[in-house]
């Protein structure tokens, strides 16, 4: 069916929201309390903030205190070691916050980048506006897992968001290329607030954080809707990057990526207006069959066998057992080993238990993340098989098929 707008309106308010990345690791980042101070100043002329990658307590009781007048209403998505490092700031009543951890993270695998440290995944909160409710999300996915986390959060955002007005933001780390973005903006009906005039946000040469041969991308994103809202209507009036460059005074910047801002006018109808049924529609269903096939490839990559890992660990066995059997003969070890032999085979025999351990975590780590992608795929398997039966076509219209 088609949206048709009344021009009769009761009431309309502007909002004006934010979501910054504002790169919080602590050990890896540079001048974290200073520049959470300056952004904390910036931010008291927003109505809405979203922030991602404040990974400790304190950091976020930092910024609550400081914007305690401007933005009183606040939640701190606490999850696994360091946290989600997700946060939303309200002007406005929060009435209620829910939050979803990814099942499928990095893993072991991908120790390097922390991300076993960290539980990623989306936080939302239903904020109380004096014209209507807004449910407002923000997520920070990691690129390894982008289309099976932003599927997570397609779900998570499909069961919470009712019939209000809904803004989704945050740093999904993918690029408006990827699958994984379509599926964002096709299953949930989203648009992109930068979709006909995009804009870099990460990884500028301009930024002094940012490593070299990094290539500009644009991974920060505020997406909205009112598709399903009988009595509300959002839109965009104007968006820009904020709290770009250098810092006022300072030789270095807010953080490694720029804000997004984006002001909107939400207006309460005076009576209610027809909306469309919830469905997904042929070019939908064709995202989640390509994002299927990206999990698939993914999900093979851990339960792939790799011969040359088990000859390994069948030869450093092998040596453990020599070791141990030296060791085990007093009269062998007087004859053959030194003070310097007898060491080196404690420790080879400590290195190979050590590794023998780290291996036995990995491939629990990895059953984890295969057993997640799973659930994936049986979530779009079933999605899809009710779309063949309940689509919506191309226009709008909805239609059962006969099978």
């Amino acid at each position: 069916c088609v949206r048709v707008r009344q021009s009769d309106l009761e009431m309309a308010l502007r909002l004006k929201v934010l979501t910054l990345n504002v790169w919080g690791l602590h050990i890896l980042a540079k001048h974290i309390r200073e520049r959470l101070g300056y952004i904390a100043e910036e931010l008291k002329d927003y109505d809405i903030v979203a922030l991602q990658e404040v990974w400790k307590d304190d950091d976020f009781s930092f910024l609550a205190q400081r914007l305690q007048d401007s933005l009183p209403y606040s939640h701190y998505f606490h999850s696994a070691i360091i946290g989600s490092g997700l946060c939303i700031f309200s002007r406005y009543p929060t009435m209620t916050a829910f939050t979803h951890q990814f099942s499928v993270t990095g893993g072991i695998s991908d120790f390097t980048d922390g991300e076993i440290f960290a539980g990623k995944g989306i936080l939302g909160c239903r904020i109380q506006t004096p014209v209507g409710n807004v449910v407002v999300y923000t997520l920070h996915v990691n690129p390894r897992c982008r289309d099976s986390q932003l599927f997570e959060c397609v779900q998570f955002v499909e069961r919470s968001r009712g019939n209000d007005m809904i803004i989704v933001t945050g740093d999904f780390n993918t690029k408006p290329s990827h699958a994984a973005y379509s599926m964002m903006i096709k299953c949930l009906n989203l648009k992109d607030v930068y979709e006909d005039n995009p804009v870099d946000t990460c990884d500028l040469p301009t930024n002094i954080f940012t490593l070299r041969r990094m290539t500009p991308k644009r991974i920060d994103f505020i997406m909205y809707s009112d598709e399903y809202c009988p009595q509300h209507s959002l839109s965009l009036q104007h968006r820009r990057l904020s709290l770009s460059g250098h810092i006022p005074g300072k030789s270095f910047p807010y953080s490694d990526h720029e804000g997004v801002e984006a002001n909107f006018l939400v207006e309460r109808m005076a009576e209610p207006i027809e909306v469309p049924e919830r469905g997904l529609d042929d070019e939908a269903m064709q995202i989640l069959l390509n994002v299927s096939q990206n999990i698939k490839q993914r999900k093979a990559k851990y339960q792939r066998t790799k011969p040359g890992m088990f000859g390994m660990w069948f030869i450093l066995g092998v040596v453990s057992l020599f070791t141990a059997l030296l060791l085990s003969n007093h009269y062998l070890v007087t004859f053959l080993a030194s003070y310097y032999l007898h060491w080196m085979c404690t420790l080879t025999t400590g290195l190979v238990y050590a590794g023998s351990i780290l291996h036995i975590f990995r491939m629990f780590s990895d059953v984890q993340l295969v057993h997640g992608m799973e659930a994936n795929l049986f979530e779009i398997r079933t999605l899809l098989n009710y779309g063949k039966g309940h689509h919506r076509h191309r226009d709008g219209s909805n239609a059962t098929l006969i099978q």
